[in-house]
This record gives structure tokens, sequence and C-alpha cells, in this order.
């Protein structure tokens, strides 16, 4: 649904297909996606028939039993992004507007709704990357050890919200 709708907003833009397509080849999902890995059993506790795709082979490491808990792991921060989705908004209703979109190495958007607002920057390379404009809001989750405002770290994401305050944004 997600590539249809970019395709559908590519084309009311002035864009052409080929142009989608190239974004989604870039910034899709759909290339990450592997069977969830929830333990370490077989077919990584996704499913006790054959998965249509194959898993990660590093599920006995890499599964969410193993990093239930655990502070800084992927699991926990996507724990904290799913309660600040429930308590903020925007991130469900407000509008989206795309930011970064030429710079390979980050991707970043803001959605707003009201005078409410979350910008979301990740950086997707292995060097430390300037943003184009200084990131402004009180950070509400950061996948790193610290953010600027300004440089993201190799591989660090980092969530502001404004217009609220970060005990409603996080609820």
């Amino acid at each position: 649904i997600a590539a249809l709708n970019l395709c559908r907003d590519f084309a009311s833009s002035g864009k052409n297909e080929a142009e989608a397509l190239a974004y989604l080849a870039k910034r899709g999902r759909d290339n990450a996606r592997t069977p969830m890995q929830w333990d370490d059993g077989a077919n990584a506790g996704f499913t006790d028939g054959v998965p249509w795709i194959g898993v990660n082979p590093d599920y006995t490491e890499v599964n969410a039993a193993a990093e239930s808990g655990v502070d800084g792991s992927v699991f926990e921060h996507y724990r904290a992004l799913i309660r600040l989705r429930r308590g903020f908004a925007a991130f469900a209703a407000g509008s989206f507007e795309e930011l970064a979109f030429e710079d390979e190495r980050i991707g970043g958007y803001v959605r707003r709704i009201g005078k409410a607002s979350a910008t979301v920057w990740c950086n997707f390379s292995g060097e430390s990357v300037e943003l184009p404009v200084p990131c402004e809001g009180l950070v509400a989750l950061d996948s790193g050890n610290g953010f600027d405002g300004r440089t993201l770290a190799p591989w660090q994401s980092v969530v502001a919200v404004s217009g609220t305050s970060l005990n409603e944004a996080t609820k």
C-alpha cells in the first residue's frame, strides 16, 4: 500500500513511474524484510510451518527474546518508538513532509498536526553527517549517545517534538 501511495503521490506532483521506482529501490522497506526473529527456536519462532522467505542466519543471536529488557537494544528502541507513536497524534494523523530527499546518507521527515510537530532524522551511513537544517524541538528519542541538533553519528536516528511537552508526546 505504501508503494502504491508513493507512486500516486509522485504522479500527482509531476514525477514519473521510473522516479518512483528509483526512490523505492533506495528507500523501500521490502528490500530488508525477513520473517520476524522472535527467539532462537526453529524458524526463529516465526512459524511452525515453512516461511515463504528464508530466516536470517543470525536468528540464534539476534532475536526479540534476547533483546527484551536490554537497555540500548533494537527491541527496546522499537518499544520506545511505539510509545511515542501512540502518545503523539502527529505520527498517526499529521501531514507528512519529506526532508533531504537528495542525500542518500540521510533520510528525514516532519509530521504536523495543529501546532505540534515531530521531526525524524536517520543516518543510513557509517559516517557522521551534518543535517541540511538544524533539528529543532525536544529530543524525544535518540538511538545514539547524544545529539547536538546538527550532526548525526553513524547509523543514528533522532525524533524531536515541538508544540507539546515531552511528557505529552511519550505517554
